[in-house]
């Protein structure tokens, strides 16, 4: 299935990931350029990684390569991995290949910032324009690839074009000024975060596990991303966590006021179904959170 995803750097100012939410399945988004230097970091990446991670937008990231050398490459690697730290990605480390006088060593630079990436842990890609992958980067189909060509479709013909980058020219709400589309054609989130609640789709909501009460949760009966966030309980006397949407349903736990709850954008009615800091799932009525 097709999901849409944006990249973005600070070249997109401040973002409303709010606003971009309903329109998008996911994004990547620029982390730095060059070496691990604290000025090359992108100077949104923080943020941008903080409000998709709010939000609950599966996202991955890319680093703009200047590396000539395998010990430029090292640092640009060493860039990522200190920026990346404290995220959980849903779709890989891209590695931006495109400026003028890197092209030669570049298939082996690659292979060399992939080993320490996915060494790290971390899945690793490739960016390039159709002329780069054609002319330059043959022997690179270890790594998924992310094909930048602004046209009708995509004419690469190599193995593992897992995303195209169709235009530069998006519009997209919540975004002052154009930014880059693209269509990914796998399932990211799945392969590399195997939850179910992270998928850029709407899924059919996976059953929660039993409380040690017995007591069985229902299923929310609907998705919207619009209601994924985290929210703060605003109840005095603490919110009841019960098993389904309705009063009569069992308390699963009782959330003191000021506590925080996550929604991936599950819903039954004015019941949101969310999960809780002590890890238990169930449903809030909507009255008593407030979206941060």
């Amino acid at each position: 299935m097709k999901r849409i995803l944006i990249d973005v750097s600070e070249h997109q100012g401040k973002i409303d990931w709010e606003k971009v939410m309903p329109h998008i399945d996911g994004a990547i988004l620029r982390c730095g350029y060059g070496s691990d230097y604290e000025y090359q970091d992108d100077v949104q990446f923080r943020r941008n990684a903080d409000e998709c991670t709010r939000l609950g937008i599966p996202f991955g990231v890319y680093l703009y390569s200047y590396a000539k050398t395998v010990d430029g490459i090292k640092s640009e690697a060493a860039h990522v991995l200190r920026l990346i730290k404290p995220y959980k990605l849903a779709y890989p480390v891209y590695l931006d290949l495109e400026e003028a006088g890197t092209e030669q060593g570049a298939v082996n630079r690659a292979g060399v910032f992939g080993d320490i990436v996915e060494g790290a842990g971390y899945w690793c890609g490739v960016y390039a324009n159709l002329n780069w992958w054609e002319n330059h980067l043959q022997g690179l189909e270890r790594f998924t690839k992310w094909v930048a060509q602004y046209y009708k479709e995509c004419e690469y013909t190599g193995a593992n074009l897992d995303i195209w980058q169709y235009t530069s020219k998006g519009r997209i709400g919540g975004i002052d000024g154009r930014v880059d589309m693209n269509e990914c054609y796998r399932d990211f989130p799945a392969e590399i975060l195997g939850e179910a609640a992270l998928e850029p789709v709407e899924p059919t909501p996976a059953e929660p596990e039993a409380e040690p009460s017995g007591n069985k949760v229902d299923y929310a009966d609907n998705f919207n991303k619009a209601k994924a966030g985290t929210y703060w309980v605003k109840a005095n006397g603490g919110l009841n966590l019960r098993a389904g949407a309705s009063m009569d349903k069992p308390i699963l736990e009782t959330l003191a006021d000021g506590s925080m709850v996550v929604c991936y954008g599950y819903y039954t009615g004015e019941w949101l179904y969310v999960k809780a800091t002590s890890g238990a799932v169930g449903f809030c009525h909507g009255d008593y959170l407030v979206k941060m």
